[in-house]
């Protein structure tokens, strides 16, 4: 637990922006060279000091952390996104560009649909995080004028776009709890029983075969899932103290105490309903957003070749009318 401590002490002053108490505690465990120090801690330490470093704008500092992330270590991938966005802040394009190519190749070998994850793991990027970071890819094509590479990346965002948006629009429209929000009733089993969020409401949410499930799973941010699945947590624990309560209204009259209880129950299960509503949305949302930037990524290109174009008949006719002076320059000395 020691390692643990040390590490969960070092995010806590990152969080508190007191970034050189943060070092210190990632730098003890980053040097931590035994048996009893696992390599997930120890990776996510260096990769604390990394961001850091980051932060404190020693960039170089920072790449050096980056590099000792190995390909075996779950942070591989994250190490890479990071370093690529080291790279663009230090305008170092072509870095860039190939640290996300890596990530793309890599993380596509790793997210097969056998391979599902915990929402805690970080070994893959969900499609959302993938879909921005290839937008990302292609505008760095467009900085270095690949736009044949930049087109063909769009190209390939805009088609998943359109796949994803035919396969989930009808799941999540229809996406539906039952009245106490303690099961699935629009997407039951296949013998027809509703799924039950009580006892693993994760699975059930985000780790199921269900296309709802790998909307929300493939679609929201990390934070939004564990957030979610703390507030549900709670409101069925609520909602099992009220349920409780209301059985004993028969044999006793309840205590004001109680009541409030019985009364917050039914405001957080409003408040909860309304939680996934928004979450339906935000993933529709999100995926909507894609493809649009997607789509005006091409127009970027369109208008970025058109600049190209204009500048270089530019540069033509500059050149012809040089050369016309020095003809007429020439014509004007003969003649003398």
């Amino acid at each position: 637990f020691y390692t643990k401590a040390v590490y969960i002490k070092g995010s806590c002053f990152a969080e508190l922006k007191k970034y050189s108490e943060a070092l210190i505690n990632f730098e003890t465990l980053a040097k931590m060279d035994n048996d009893h120090v696992a390599k997930d801690i120890k990776d996510a330490a260096i990769l604390g000091k990394a961001r850091m470093y980051v932060i404190t704008k020693k960039y170089d500092s920072a790449l050096a952390e980056y590099q000792r992330i190995d390909t075996l270590s779950i942070y591989y991938l994250k190490s890479l996104e990071e370093t690529a966005r080291l790279f663009v802040q230090k305008k170092d394009f072509e870095n860039a560009v190939l640290n996300l190519e890596t990530l793309v190749f890599v993380n596509k070998d790793l997210y097969l649909p056998d391979k599902i994850k915990s929402i805690t793991d970080e070994e893959t990027f969900t499609d959302f995080e993938l879909m921005k970071l290839r937008i990302l890819q292609a505008y760095l094509y467009i900085d270095q004028q690949r736009f044949d590479d930049s087109r063909q990346v769009f190209d390939e965002v805009i088609l998943h776009y359109n796949r994803i948006k035919q396969d989930y629009a009808d799941a999540l429209n229809s996406f539906k709890l039952s009245d106490d929000l303690t099961q699935v009733i629009s997407h039951p089993y296949k013998d027809g029983s509703p799924r039950s969020m009580i006892t693993n409401p994760e699975f059930v949410m985000f780790l199921d075969d269900t296309k709802y499930s790998k909307a929300f799973r493939d679609w929201l941010p990390e934070k939004d899932k564990r957030d979610f699945l703390r507030t549900l947590t709670l409101y069925y624990s609520l909602l099992q103290r009220a349920n409780s309560l209301e059985l004993k209204r028969n044999t006793r009259s309840l205590s004001d105490e109680e009541i409030r209880l019985i009364e917050l129950k039914n405001i957080m299960k409003s408040a909860v309903s309304d939680y996934i509503k928004a979450l339906v949305f935000k993933v529709k949302a999100q995926i909507d957003e894609i493809g649009l930037k997607a789509q005006l990524g091409k127009i970027d290109i369109v208008w970025k070749t058109k600049e190209g174009q204009t500048r270089k008949i530019k540069e033509i006719q500059e050149k012809k009318q040089e050369n016309l002076d020095v003809i007429d320059t020439k014509y004007k000395n003969t003649a003398e």
